[in-house]
């Protein structure tokens, strides 16, 4: 595995998932992605390593916070700053959305 960009097949073993999931999430914008040509794409090794720590920070907000709040679309409403904060402060953000929901 390069250590700047890994292929999707690369990808999918280090993050444990499928080929297809990963097609899936480049199709949908869901993950990081740089494109090559028009069958190519490539993924920094640090880009992906910070979707999935967001990933898992978005997974825990929206467990605290219950499943009915949708959370990705709440945090694109929100300034970036804003959004950088609820990250790095998870336990209050979460404390925020209990006050604001419930």
């Amino acid at each position: 595995m390069n250590e700047g960009y890994m292929t999707v097949e690369e990808l999918a073993e280090y993050l444990g998932y499928s080929t297809g999931t990963i097609y899936n999430k480049i199709y949908s914008n869901e993950i990081p992605y740089h494109k090559l040509s028009a069958r190519a794409v490539r993924f920094k090794r640090g880009e992906i390593d910070e979707w999935a720590r967001t990933q898992k920070r978005l997974a825990h907000l929206k467990k605290e916070a219950g499943a009915d709040i949708d959370i990705p679309a709440l945090l694109a409403k929100l300034p970036p700053d804003v959004v950088r904060i609820l990250y790095e402060r998870t336990d209050e953000a979460v404390a925020v959305l209990r006050d604001r929901f419930d």
